[in-house]
């Protein structure tokens, strides 16, 4: 992944299984970008306000606080960001419900690493463009 010189993006990695976790952010490094991970939703959102955050790739259960809750909080703690909700079989219906709550996209787990490289690429861009509308925001704010 090229960032054009600016620091790579960040993923947010939240899963109980510690196996998994390592696993995703020794791929996600391996294709460019920053992992940081951790073990329960709680903790995903006390990252994602202390942290630059750009991914949040989030388990759809987790103790105490689900995934698709996760993914509502971390929302309002940062609107812009990407999230990923990782769905078992079984749980189609919930994988909906993420989308509704704000996921760009639901991957099945076990997790297909080129499924989710797509997914990271695909919202990458959309942070591109996000990024750009802001910066002509500016621009044609100091215009007038």
């Amino acid at each position: 992944m090229d960032t054009g010189g600016k620091p790579p993006r960040t993923v947010l990695i939240v899963d109980a299984a510690r196996a998994v976790r390592a696993a995703l952010a020794g791929f996600v490094k391996g294709e460019g970008y920053a992992a940081e991970t951790v073990d329960s939703g709680e903790r995903a959102l006390s990252t994602i306000k202390d942290n630059p955050i750009a991914f949040l790739v989030v388990d759809l259960k987790l103790p105490r606080l689900s995934g698709i809750e996760t993914v509502i909080r971390a929302k309002v703690l940062n609107p812009d960001l990407i999230a990923v909700v990782m769905v078992g079989l079984g749980t189609l219906d919930a994988g909906v419900d993420a989308l509704k709550a704000g996921a760009l996209a639901t991957i099945m787990k076990p997790f297909n690493a080129e499924e989710l490289l797509a997914v990271l690429k695909r919202g990458g861009e959309h942070l591109d463009a996000q990024a750009r509308i802001q910066d002509l925001q500016v621009e044609l704010a100091k215009s007038h």
